[in-house]
C-alpha cells in the first residue's frame, strides 16, 4: 500500500503526476499525518515536490486551533512537521513556526515536540530562532533536567547567530545549579560540553 505510493511519488516524472497521486489526501491531512503508514506518503510528497504545491498541507494544519503544536506532540505527525520545516519555504512556514513558538517550553520538554523545536532552531528565520531561545530562557532551570529539552538546548548552542548562542549559554550559566544538574543527565552532558566549547 503506502510503500508503493511512496515509490510512485519518488519515481513520478513531474510535479503534476505527484499531485494526481496525492489528490485524495487533500481535505484529509489530519487523518493522514496521524496514521502510522500514511504519514510516510505525505512526507515523501513534501520531499519530492515543489514547496508551493504543499501549501494545502500548511492550510489544513493551520485550520485547527494550535494545529502545529498538536501535530508536534503526535508520535507520527511530528515527522511530517520536520519534513515541512526542511523542505518548504520559510515564508510559507512562518505561521506554523509562530504557533510552535507560542508553546516553546512544553514542546521542548516533549518526546516528539523536542525534535520539532530542534528543527525550528535549524530551519527557522533569525527572528523565530531568537524568539524560541527567548521563550526557553525563563524555563532553563526546570528544563535542564529534561533530556528532550537538553537536545533543544544543544541545537541552540550550536546556532550560527552569536546572540542566540550567547543568550542561551548565559541563561544556563546564570541559573543556579543548572550546569551541575545537566552534567549528570544523559543529554545534558553534551550541553555542558557545548557550553565549554563556546
Amino acid at each position: 500500500g503506502t510503500r508503493w505510493v511512496q515509490r510512485a511519488l519518488e519515481e513520478a516524472p513531474n510535479d503534476e503526476a505527484r499531485q494526481l497521486i496525492v489528490e485524495r489526501i487533500r481535505g484529509h491531512v489530519w487523518e493522514v499525518v496521524q496514521c502510522p503508514h500514511a504519514n510516510h506518503v505525505l512526507q515523501a510528497y513534501i520531499v519530492t515536490t515543489k514547496a508551493r504545491d504543499c501549501q494545502f498541507v500548511i492550510d489544513e494544519v493551520l485550520a485547527r486551533p494550535a494545529g502545529p503544536a498538536l501535530l508536534a506532540r503526535h508520535r507520527y505527525a511530528y515527522r511530517v512537521l520536520q519534513r515541512m520545516l526542511e523542505h518548504l519555504q520559510q515564508d510559507q512556514m512562518f505561521p506554523v513556526i509562530d504557533c510552535l513558538a507560542e508553546c516553546t517550553a512544553p514542546l521542548a520538554a516533549h518526546r516528539c515536540g523536542s525534535f520539532v523545536m530542534q528543527h525550528c532552531l535549524r530551519y527557522g528565520s533569525d527572528a523565530h530562532r531568537r524568539r524560541i531561545v527567548a521563550a526557553l530562557v525563563p524555563h532553563v532551570a526546570r528544563l535542564c533536567r529534561n533530556n528532550d529539552a537538553c537536545m533543544v538546548f544543544d541545537v541552540g548552542l550550536a546556532d550560527d547567530l552569536p546572540d542566540v548562542r550567547a543568550r542561551l549559554g548565559q541563561a544556563i550559566l546564570e541559573s543556579r545549579g543548572t550546569l551541575a544538574a545537566m552534567a549528570h543527565t544523559r543529554r545534558g552532558h553534551s550541553v555542558v560540553v557545548s557550553l565549554l566549547q563556546l
